[in-house]
């Protein structure tokens, strides 16, 4: 089932328990001290580690504070973890008392306060203090704008409110929530109909078609063919067109005998059925088809433009991408809403690229120019990547460089890879070799450095490593920690992780070791 409005999709593919599980196990025997097999980094005061392969929490003081028996651990988030005991997933609280128990398959965080639960296959909601909200007996939970909750069971649809209380019980093939109107959209048995917010019928579900309401309005099929109902579903045009579409700015874009035209609410036409096709109006304007051209028209049917495009799209910021025979071949360019040509008709494609950049192609070349046509980067590029934090990465010859969104050249097109490390500065490689330059395009460090890694808590500890060693630079590239560990994780709360040999340590800024 394709769903075509806002839901917030919280299957399994939701929000994992906030954490990284950067991890290196050591094999060791478990006579004597209880040694550190693996460590991760500290989160609300607490790390999980392993010993004697089962997972507990130390503090800083590396006391175990909560016992290690579990076969898995997950960072602490607001004073909850993740944990795996056997083959089952429960919530631990900070004193290691288990919250929700350990009896599902998985568990994912959907808020703040509410988590999604997987009890057999079936999925549930359950809530931060342990009690269920929704049994675990769905195939399937979405969550609807205004607090609703849309249920599945073997592909029968129904809803609950915020507080697990079912109000619709799952029955229907299909089910859309439509804020606009405040109606569900309800398919039974093949038929379409509507319901309220509480559940209670306001379309008998009788109609083949699926219902869009615009405007207070929606066509619906009867007989084969097709008139308009309001809401509470009174008949207000009879059925009469071959085709209905919905409306837009009072007009709706209806096909009779196998013609165009568009009708009031009334019923009545306005603009005559004599185009091949036609779409809705948006700001006054749609676009036509008649005898294979395309053009546009205002809402009194005038011609805006010439029915002389073998293709007319509307793209945005009132634009309209327009594509036709030339000396040259099939080209695009772009036109305004009033028609006039504002993209000479010469390029392969055009496309918008940010919000008011378009990317083009001109004889296999990838280029950058703004809504009136202005070229802020020739079209001399294998490929243009997509633009953050205002910089635009080029490609020519398999080397990338970086560009501004104005044009601008801020490096030299030779690197292997660029990767943003955030908004200030950029991971660079070049011949195997990694380095850091910020958004300006200048070097803060050399391109020397083997790997450098994205670290995933304290971004003012950078992972660097340099001839098989990591340590730590900082945002200038000065060293913090030298680099002589045979690896590093990120820094946390004030300690990070180090491995000295074969074994992991915690150390503090002054690389002095503070738990080991």
């Amino acid at each position: 089932m394709k769903r075509k409005f806002t839901f917030i999709l919280i299957i399994f593919s939701l929000l994992l328990v906030s954490c990284t599980r950067d991890t290196i196990t050591k094999e060791i025997s478990s006579e004597g001290e209880p040694y550190l097999q693996e460590i991760w980094n500290f989160s609300e005061g607490l790390a999980a580690v392993m010993i004697d392969w089962k997972y507990g929490y130390i503090n800083k003081n590396r006391e175990l504070v909560i016992e290690a028996k579990f076969d898995e651990a997950y960072d602490f988030t607001n004073g909850l973890a993740k944990v795996k005991a056997g083959e089952k997933y429960g919530i631990i609280d900070f004193r290691g008392k288990y919250v929700i128990d350990p009896i599902y398959e998985d568990i994912k965080l959907y808020s703040e306060n509410l988590w999604l639960v997987n009890l057999d296959g079936m999925y549930g909601l359950v809530m931060k203090d342990g009690k269920s909200l929704l049994e675990p007996k769905y195939n399937t939970i979405l969550s609807a704008l205004n607090n609703i909750y849309l249920i599945e069971i073997e592909n029968e649809w129904g809803y609950s409110d915020e507080n697990g209380n079912i109000i619709v019980e799952p029955k229907y093939r299909d089910i859309d929530y439509y804020p606009d109107n405040e109606m569900y959209i309800v398919n039974e048995n093949g038929k379409w109909g509507t319901l309220d917010k509480n559940g209670e019928e306001l379309i008998s579900p009788v109609y083949s078609n699926r219902l869009f309401f615009s405007e207070g309005l929606a066509p619906v099929k009867i007989n084969n063919k097709y008139g308009y109902i309001d809401k509470i579903g009174n008949l207000v045009i009879e059925p009469q067109f071959d085709h209905g579409g919905i409306f837009s700015e009072n007009l709706a874009c209806v096909n009779i005998n196998y013609k165009y035209g568009y009708i009031n609410k009334k019923g009545e036409f306005v603009i005559d059925p004599i185009y091949d096709s036609g779409s809705k109006f948006e700001n006054g304007i749609a676009e036509v088809d008649l005898k294979g051209y395309e053009g546009t028209i205002d809402t009194k049917g005038n011609n805006i433009t010439e029915l002389k495009y073998y293709d007319i799209s509307p793209m945005r910021n009132s634009l309209f991408s327009i594509y036709l025979n030339t000396d040259e071949g099939y080209k695009y360019g772009a036109i305004n809403r009033e028609g006039e040509e504002i993209i000479s008709p010469k390029y392969d494609f055009i496309e918008y690229f940010t919000d008011d950049l378009l990317k083009f192609k001109l004889k296999d070349k990838i280029g950058i120019m703004n809504e009136e046509g202005r070229v802020y980067l020739e079209g001399v590029f294998d490929e243009i990547n997509s633009e953050k934090f205002n910089l635009i990465e080029v490609v020519s010859n398999n080397k990338k460089g970086i560009f501004t969104e104005k044009g601008i050249q801020l490096t030299d097109i030779e690197y292997d890879s660029i990767e943003y490390f955030d908004e200030y500065m950029l991971v660079v490689e070049k011949e195997s070799n990694k380095g850091l330059i910020n958004t300006y395009g200048k070097n803060i460090t050399e391109i020397e450095y083997d790997d450098i890694r994205l670290p995933y808590s304290n971004r003012q500890f950078i992972p660097v490593k340099k001839n098989g060693k990591w340590g730590f630079i900082d945002r200038e590239g000065n060293i913090l920690i030298q680099l002589r560990y045979d690896d590093v994780k990120s820094f946390s709360e004030g300690l990070g992780a180090v491995k000295i040999k074969d074994k992991w340590v915690y150390i503090d800024k002054n690389e002095e070791i503070i738990i080991e």
